[in-house]
């Protein structure tokens, strides 16, 4: 059909198109909640700023909670913006208020929520976002399917400032070359995805640290020094998808760890759908942890270097968490690399380490310490657990006689004392 659009149907579209105009702004003039002849921004501008406290407080909030559900458009407006006046006080009576029915009401209080992210004080932004996960996850209305949209929508904006804030305070955020049980295996990349805090590189304050729950992607953890501690634990509990933890204690002297660790910090990590590894070293725990350890989701390994945990302790453990891979040792680390099976063949001596200190060398092949054969790895990493670190063994090995390690000539006996350093 051509030329609808014609000179004689321009006038009629017009007189239509005015006639709606007028309906709407007689529509506009009949609802008692629309006053045309004031500017809504004034409105809110002229609102009184004494400051409420007490019950007054929380009597006044109340009651703007209320109006939010009002049919009046101006009504809710004014509402919303009394409550975004006292931020702390409206979050607290926004968690604890019963379920809503009303889908209007639940929608302005979502609104509310989601401004109060923008705030600039980092703990109304957190408070609201919580309370905003919790309405998401145990509330049964309306109120429920609006917050989980909306939680969903900040948590990827969350994550990328975490990891800026993270970052430019000095932790190491992204795929990390770390050793896990004491290899760096992994199933794909993604599982490498990690966050390490350093005692002497982290420079953030607290509030800075209280962004780690926000790194939804991360899957390792690492804490060291003053890190490794239960005011941090509390917040990588909040990390749903963490599978590694890693612990490691502040060195005082041979022997000697500080820890800040307490039994019942361990337990906030219950709260953990799952974690595969957990990790901790050179830190003064010992036999008293067992039971926490015990009832954390741990399912593949545990490893226990440097700690005061006895083997009786590592046995308690394996008793309750049956198939679990549980190494315990005392501490003291050699630094070198050879294969699993076989002789004890040293394939790498690690820069700086104890083997490197004391002369052992690629193609050594260990065969006694401190009097006790060596047949293959696992019996050198079963001996090595018995010291801690600073102890001095006796190490006996064979040596190529030939200088560029080519073995048809044969092996000489050497003996060397080693001091064990950490790992």
């Amino acid at each position: 059909m051509k030329g609808i659009l014609t000179k004689s149907t321009i006038p009629a579209l017009a007189m239509l198109a005015l006639f709606f105009t007028s309906f709407e702004i007689s529509a506009v003039a009949q609802d008692p909640s629309v006053d045309p002849g004031v500017d809504p921004r004034q409105e809110l501008e002229s609102e009184p700023t004494a400051e409420l406290a007490g019950e007054a407080l929380i009597a006044h909030l109340n009651l703007q909670l209320e109006l939010l559900d009002s049919p009046e458009f101006r009504a809710r407006e004014l509402a919303a913006w009394r409550l975004q006046q006292y931020p702390d006080a409206t979050i607290k009576l926004l968690a604890n208020s019963a379920p809503i029915a009303s889908l209007n009401s639940a929608s302005q209080q979502i609104s509310l929520l989601d401004h109060f992210l923008s705030h600039p004080n980092t703990v109304v932004k957190t408070e609201a976002y919580d309370t905003l996960k919790r309405f998401s996850l145990t509330q049964t209305t309306a109120l429920a399917s609006l917050a989980a949209s909306s939680v969903k929508a900040i948590e990827d904006d969350f994550e990328r400032q975490a990891f800026e804030i993270l970052d430019h305070a000095g932790a190491n955020v992204g795929y990390l070359d770390i050793n896990i049980n004491g290899s760096k295996r992994a199933n794909s990349r993604d599982d490498l995805m990690g966050v390490e805090i350093k005692a002497n590189k982290f420079t953030g304050s607290p509030e800075t640290l209280t962004w780690i729950r926000y790194l939804k992607s991360v899957k390792i953890v690492s804490l060291e020094g003053e890190f490794a501690s239960g005011e941090v634990l509390a917040l990588v509990a909040q990390m749903a998808n963490v599978k590694k933890i890693l612990l490691r204690g502040t060195y005082v002297r041979p022997g000697v760890y500080a820890t800040r660790l307490n039994p019942s910090d361990l337990l906030i990590l219950k709260q953990l759908p799952e974690i595969q590894h957990f990790e901790v070293k050179y830190m003064s725990i010992d036999d008293s942890f067992v039971p926490a350890l015990c009832q954390l989701p741990i399912t593949e390994s545990l490893r226990l270097f440097g700690t005061a945990i006895t083997e009786q302790g590592k046995e308690e453990i394996a008793k309750r968490l049956d198939g679990l891979e549980i190494y315990r040792g005392n501490g003291g680390f050699l630094g070198i690399g050879s294969d699993p099976i076989g002789q004890v063949r040293v394939n790498s001596v690690q820069q700086s380490s104890a083997a490197e200190n004391a002369g052992i060398e690629i193609e050594d092949i260990i065969t006694e310490i401190q009097g006790v054969p060596i047949k293959n790895f696992p019996a050198l990493r079963a001996t090595l657990a018995n010291f801690a670190p600073s102890e001095m063994l006796l190490v006996k090995l064979q040596r190529p006689k030939d200088p560029t390690g080519r073995r048809q000539l044969g092996y000489f006996e050497l003996q060397l004392f080693v001091v064990l350093n950490e790992q």
